[in-house]
């Protein structure tokens, strides 16, 4: 069997794009955690300590904040790796919007001027009865009348609700929680490095279930973050902390540093930043990391040091 070492650290940036250590490190969170009842509402915190992920992912929690006196605006997320490539996603967000008529005859209602809007999966399109986001708002059953009835709050552009019975993908920049069918998967194997001691040709394998990944299917890469990405955020940003929509971050290049300690002596621990979490209103990004090692139930000498780089602060961490 492995075990498997959880490490969290997190910046706090400001409207210069500088980032600071945080006065108290950020919190591992065993398990998901709803905003209020689970089958009604999306997530505040996302579980970390999974053994592995099979890709790396991020998220957002946090607001949409349209400019003055505006119906319809565009938020989005751009990363852009050290070597040039990028990512980026955008969504549609809109100010309130109701059905008018029936399902033969019907009509949607001037937007409403725009107001902060949550990123969360309660603005996204959904409702009870809609598996892939019971959270949200815009289902409709076709035995349900559609008068009065709201449309999402955020959309995909290229996947707008044109008509009461269609059923558009969700569209959030938030975490999946765990029951939800869009992490649920069939294991699937794949290869971990473990290091033990000096060699670099250790290798475990670690059965790595999709559903470990929590990230909608466009925000995960096949690619572990380094550091010194470049992260664009445009339209998240509280007026009241920020004088422009857009920022551009530069991510800081640090590495915790894990030794597992045994009766053979100190080994070093190659960790990998899997997940990266954007809380815009908080200005915080918290960096959570993995290692894999083989490991002996029965051998109860065993035991991990987890050391921070020279002017870092020291991260939290958890073994599984």
């Amino acid at each position: 069997m492995h075990a498997s070492l959880v490490v969290k650290a997190g910046r706090r940036f400001d409207a210069q794009g500088a980032f600071q250590p945080l006065d108290t490190p950020p919190q591992i969170n065993a398990a998901d955690r709803h905003r209020a009842a689970p089958d009604q509402s999306g997530l505040v915190a996302a579980g970390d300590a999974a053994p592995c992920k099979r890709q790396a992912e991020l998220w957002v929690f946090g607001n949409a904040y349209p400019p003055s006196e505006t119906r319809i605006f565009n938020v989005a997320l751009g990363l852009r790796r050290a070597d040039g490539r990028k990512w980026s996603k955008t969504l549609r967000v809109h100010g309130a919007r109701y059905w008018q008529g029936s399902s033969n005859e019907s009509r949607v209602t001037k937007a409403a001027f725009a107001t902060p809007t949550s990123l969360a999966w309660e603005s996204a399109f959904g409702g009870a009865d809609y598996r892939l986001n019971p959270a949200g708002r815009g289902y409709i059953a076709k035995t349900q009348p559609i008068a009065d009835a709201p449309l999402p709050l955020l959309e995909y552009a290229s996947d707008p609700v044109t008509h009461p019975f269609d059923r558009p993908t969700p569209a959030s920049f938030g975490p999946i929680p765990i029951w939800w069918p869009q992490r649920n998967s069939h294991p699937e194997t794949r290869t971990a490095a473990a290091t033990e001691g000096d060699s670099t040709d250790a290798v475990t394998r670690v059965a790595c279930d999709a559903s470990h990944n929590a990230a909608p299917a466009d925000q995960q890469f096949d690619e572990p973050f380094t550091g010194g990405e470049r992260l664009a955020i445009d339209g998240m940003l509280n007026p009241a902390a920020f004088d422009g929509r857009r920022i551009g971050l530069t991510l800081p290049t640090f590495r915790p540093q894990a030794l597992l300690r045994d009766a053979a002596g100190d080994h070093a621990l190659s960790l990998t930043c899997d997940t990266l979490v954007i809380d815009t209103e908080a200005q915080e990004i918290h960096w959570v990391w993995r290692a894999h090692w083989p490991s002996d139930p029965d051998d109860a000498k065993k035991e991990w040091v987890i050391l921070s780089e020279a002017g870092g602060d020291t991260p939290h961490s958890t073994p599984s």
